[in-house]
């Protein structure tokens, strides 16, 4: 197992072709990592693109650098003639018993471990402690194994693992998911005794996987949790598992793309009471969302992609933010929106008309451009699509969120401001702008409530209970009254 915390330097000689391999060093430091090779010229050393290089690591594991590309490379003077140091960035790098190319299809399984498992998968009754009443000791000093111990007439305690390991399953569209408990123990002392635990997420693809495939498939499970908890997911440990070799062995795989997120002391910290659905009590209800949620990605991909981009910003507002929140509604697929727009008689005449009146005009880019807008003033408009996602959280939680249409208009027309410029007065704008993270966190709860909504999520069971602040909708929803009479102060 590896950890991302630090960087991991090690030594070994390194393959870049059939024929040729030079020493080098592998720093592994997420979107720094570096493999340093020095020796020989590299022949056609500018024409080597997303090239595999293998090597022999000092500990005598196999390391596998895909998709690696040329960064940098020097020549100098030696005494001994002319040596060369290369620098490659690899996109992915397997760290295992054997090699792996880029295109080989053979991963079945992975395990990963993230920063706030213990928050999603609160398993709050698999571990414990006990403190023993004094009229019980003699029932647990009667077993075999504690006849040896001299039990005090005080009161023991007793920590113990309950014996399940498995926190929750579901067989989704990518395969089956599921989440177990990993513990371990020490034997005890003078210096006490511990059961310690973390807590795994196993995905068995349904057919083998390339590692880019792999990657794919594992940041879709990512942005679920990313979701549920609220804040973007460190990867802590991820292995390739090889169950079905003769002998098998876990490799370390390392996407050096995949971003570090930081975790200030002050941060928001993620709490099992907040938590949009809890997976170690309300299984079937996880199980049933993960596995709708996953039926709707190839369609929502890019739209979800954009929410997990600015959600992430946590607090942090501007005209890209909020640009790109609106968007989001224009990336959806026409199942998610409304099929077109209502016109009323006197204008769908007009619009016919206009159209074999520019029809018959020459060609030229406005009036190509004028055709084009007469013909998708049928389609839903920005404002339309997202009213009509909000009414989806509106018959669940109405109530909560009063004139929400009025916030997500306010935010469609700043974001036109932002990207066709100011068409209205600069009080407005200065208003609007003022108002700027009321309005970005309207748009994204929205997109984001809609779609777990639609997906199976309870959202009327989670409001009711009662909430801290380790969810960003726990948040918005409380002080929702209180900035929508601001923004019309």
């Amino acid at each position: 197992m590896t950890s991302i915390e630090k960087a991991q330097t090690t030594s070994g000689m390194f393959s870049v072709s059939a024929t040729q391999s030079l020493t080098g060093s592998l720093s592994l430091s997420g979107e720094d990592t570096t493999l340093h090779l020095w020796g020989d010229k590299i022949e056609n050393i500018d024409t080597l693109d997303r090239v595999t290089i293998t090597g022999i690591l000092e500990n005598q594991k196999n390391a596998s650098l895909i998709d690696c590309i040329v960064t940098r490379q020097e020549r100098y003077f030696g005494k001994d003639g002319v040596f060369y140091h290369y620098r490659f960035f690899p996109h992915y790098v397997v760290i295992g018993a054997r090699h792996r190319s880029s295109s080989e299809k053979t991963i079945t399984k992975i395990s990963f471990v993230i920063d706030d498992a213990m928050a999603l998968f609160h398993d709050r009754y698999a571990f414990g402690t006990v403190d023993i009443p004094l009229d019980r000791v003699k029932d647990i000093t009667s077993i075999d194994l504690f006849e040896k111990i001299q039990f005090e007439d005080s009161y023991p305690i007793f920590a113990y693992w309950t014996g399940k390991m498995q926190i929750f399953s579901a067989d989704t569209t990518l395969g089956k998911i599921s989440a177990c408990h990993q513990p371990s123990f020490d034997m005890g002392g003078p210096h006490g005794a511990c059961i310690s635990n973390r807590i795994v997420v196993f995905v068995e693809f349904s057919e083998a996987k390339s590692v880019k495939d792999a990657d794919v498939e594992i940041r879709k499970v990512l942005r679920f949790f990313h979701t549920i908890l609220g804040r973007p997911q460190n990867l802590v440990e991820l292995q390739i598992i090889d169950d079905g070799d003769p002998h098998p062995e876990s490799s370390d795989l390392h996407l050096t793309m995949y971003p570090k997120h930081s975790r200030r002391s002050s941060a928001r910290e993620p709490d099992f009471r907040d938590i949009l659905v809890d997976a170690a009590t309300d299984r079937e209800d996880f199980s049933h969302l993960l596995r709708e949620w996953l039926v709707k990605e190839e369609t929502w991909r890019i739209a979800r992609s954009r929410f997990a981009f600015g959600w992430s910003r946590g607090s942090s507002y501007d005209a890209d933010r909020i640009v790109g929140a609106a968007n989001m509604f224009d990336l959806l697929p026409d199942t998610a929106v409304p099929s077109n727009s209502t016109l009323e008689g006197c204008l769908e005449a007009t619009v016919q008309q206009s159209r074999k009146l520019f029809k018959g005009l020459p060609k030229g880019e406005k009036r190509d451009g004028i055709l084009g807008y007469l013909g998708r003033v049928k389609k839903p408009t920005l404002k339309e699509k997202i009213r009509y996602r909000s009414q989806v959280i509106s018959d669940r939680i109405g109530d909560s969120i009063p004139d929400i249409d009025e916030i997500t208009d306010a935010a469609v027309d700043l974001r036109n401001m932002f990207v066709h410029g100011n068409t209205s007065s600069t009080a407005r704008m200065d208003k609007l702008q003022g108002a700027i993270g009321f309005l970005t966190d309207t748009l994204e709860f929205v997109f984001c409530a809609s779609d777990l909504a639609e997906s199976g999520w309870k959202l009327e069971s989670w409001h009711k209970k009662q909430k801290g602040a380790g969810h960003p909708f726990a948040d918005y929803l409380r002080s929702y009254s209180e900035e929508l009479a601001q923004f019309r102060r």
